[in-house]
């Protein structure tokens, strides 16, 4: 099997890599960092690695031949900046899809996998207004194209690369403050392993334009805090631009097409005609989720 990852030297790429190096998988990197990528060629000498923009549709067509599968992780990923950089967030996230796709098509890609996020549920930034459309790009390209397009869409993954729990740590380092926005904001978390299983389990979707969603676990940012660092002061500095206080991973409009399928949630395009398993006015948010408490959280990041 074959499989090629763009944006694939972030922490999902890396856990990705890692994995298929142990089995008969030909794996691909694309990206634009030439830095990460030479560190991941040390680490995996065997992976192909290329250089390139997520949007150059012309130069993807030609790297991707002969791939089986193609998991599309290039993004901007930060709330802030894409609330002040809408133009760049969008020329990624929305046109380098629409490149992945046509790209993906044009050389007989089996199945590409898109990686979303729970911003995309219900979107109130620019980033979650990306992802969404990106959901409903790659849902559509599976209505008129033979290859299979497949989504998934999880919270924070805790521990990688940008994330709250390595800033956190740096500031503990440095003192005895840890600057929160909003001690109550409440958001979903799962380990990198859960990522990767998450992309594993996906890449066996036998239908098109499915979204596979983990039923994640939540808590307050004050929970992590004290997880982190408890011997640390909490500084509240107020929500930044673009956030909510809670997320949402299905919000009720959607609930209307999506199973219960044990470990997942699997929402369906809207024009599916798939009926619901899940109770009226069904949600998954981050505040109603089951709440992770100070300890669990503990054993979790230790090793993250």
């Amino acid at each position: 099997m074959k499989v090629f990852i763009t944006g694939g030297t972030g922490s999902l790429g890396e856990a990705l890599l890692e994995h298929f190096s142990t089995r008969d998988v030909e794996t691909t990197v694309f990206s634009r960092d030439e830095v990460k990528q030479g560190l991941q060629k040390r680490r995996y000498p065997h992976t192909r690695f290329i250089l390139g923009d997520c949007r150059d549709s012309g130069w993807l067509a030609t790297v991707m031949r002969g791939q089986d599968i193609v998991i599309h992780a290039a993004a901007y990923k930060q709330v802030p900046a894409a609330e002040v950089n809408s133009y760049q967030a969008t020329e990624v996230n929305v046109f380098g899809s629409i490149a992945v796709a046509r790209a993906a098509v044009a050389s007989g890609v089996g199945q590409v996998i898109g990686v979303s996020t729970d911003k995309a549920c219900a979107p109130v930034n620019c980033y979650g207004a990306t992802k969404m459309l990106m959901e409903k790009l790659f849902q559509e390209a599976g209505t008129w194209s033979p290859t299979h397009f497949n989504l998934v869409r999880y919270g924070n993954v805790l521990g990688s690369r940008g994330s709250v729990v390595p800033f956190f740590r740096a500031q503990a380092a440095k003192g005895n403050i840890l600057t929160v926005t909003d001690p109550n904001m409440t958001r979903f978390w799962l380990t990198l392993q859960e990522a990767k299983e998450l992309i594993l389990d996906a890449m066996c979707e036998g239908e098109s334009g499915t979204i596979l969603i983990p039923k994640c676990r939540a808590s307050t940012m004050a929970v992590l805090a004290h997880a982190i660092a408890p011997r640390c002061e909490i500084k509240v500095i107020g929500t930044r631009p673009g956030e909510k206080t809670h997320e949402q991973l299905v919000h009720s409009a959607e609930a209307m097409h999506t199973l219960d399928i044990g470990k997942y949630y699997r929402t369906y395009p809207a024009t599916s005609g798939i009926s619901s398993n899940l109770p009226g006015g069904f949600a998954y948010t981050s505040d109603t989720a089951i709440q992770y408490t100070v300890e669990e959280l503990q054993e979790i990041v230790k090793d993250a």
